[in-house]
């Protein structure tokens, strides 16, 4: 029987310093029993060779959210439990990354093009970081295995299991990430990458609140992590989401990368609309 796999080339237009940090993250993530596996790799010839599932993607929608929950949680469990968390000072996160995403708006604002649109996201930030200012997070917190990129189309199911693919964007980040990402990704279905549509936030706004609440019951019955300790935290951990979200899409962007640059513009505006209806206003940050 011939066996079943899947080879990556990695093009000329990623430095070889990428192509080893992708080889690096398909190897990092066979740590996840979620993950199909990698057979070999060579980074003389750019390219990676793995186990190829032949198996189904999912159909999620925010109008049926039961499926996706009892799919979609043993998912994230699996993946943030797949290494030993890193407990850290909350406080200290939220600096450091602030700081980070500082310096990457810095940097692009070489770009003439980009420039203009950076004014926006940076205001963002400042009304986001001060209400984590504001807002009482001292203590500490776990940072986890994340997956960085996890929706219905990195979610493969066969023979009644389930299988995570692509996992370019692997990292440590905080708990919830992988949970909103993958709810505002099911928020931003079948839109383009600089699209935002107001009526499915709307839903999405609706029923946050709830899938938090749930998968902070999941995690609280499985032991998996004690530095969650209350649902008043759900806002913390969102915004801080926003920070380590915009920071993974603007860490590979160059200054001559204007249209991925609009990726980040548009995660902004749905970030904003969400926060809108939150009662979040830019002047928040002013206060």
């Amino acid at each position: 029987m011939e066996k079943q796999i899947v080879t990556t080339v990695f093009g000329d237009r990623l430095s070889i310093s990428e192509v080893e940090k992708q080889i690096r993250n398909a190897k990092k993530s066979e740590e996840c029993r979620l993950t199909p596996g990698v057979i070999c790799y060579s980074l003389k010839k750019r390219c990676i060779t793995e186990k190829y599932i032949n198996g189904s993607r999912p159909i999620y929608d925010l109008d049926q959210l039961t499926t996706f929950y009892n799919d979609v949680f043993p998912l994230l469990s699996d993946i943030l439990t797949s290494t030993k968390p890193k407990r850290v000072s909350f406080s200290r996160v939220i600096k450091d990354k602030y700081f980070a995403l500082e310096s990457q708006l810095y940097h692009l604002e070489f770009n003439c093009s980009i420039r203009q649109g950076i004014e926006p996201v940076r205001n963002f930030l400042k009304t986001i970081h001060s209400q984590l200012e504001e807002k009482p997070h001292e203590g500490e917190m776990d940072l986890v295995l994340s997956h960085g990129d996890l929706w219905e189309g990195n979610i493969l199911m066969r023979n009644g299991r389930n299988y995570v693919i692509d996992w370019t964007t692997l990292g440590t980040r905080s708990v919830y990430f992988d949970f909103y990402y993958a709810m505002f990704m099911l928020a931003s279905k079948n839109t383009h990458f600089d699209t935002v549509n107001k009526n499915t936030i709307k839903k999405l706004n609706r029923e946050l609140d709830n899938g938090c609440r749930l998968f902070f019951e999941k995690l609280k019955q499985e032991g998996t992590t004690k530095t969650i300790k209350t649902t008043d935290q759900f806002m913390l951990y969102r915004y801080l989401f926003y920070l380590e979200l915009i920071h993974l899409k603007l860490i590979d962007i160059q200054v001559d990368q204007a249209e991925e640059f609009q990726e980040v513009i548009t995660w902004v505006n749905r970030f904003k609309v969400l926060e809108e209806m939150r009662g979040l206003t830019p002047s928040a940050a002013k206060r």
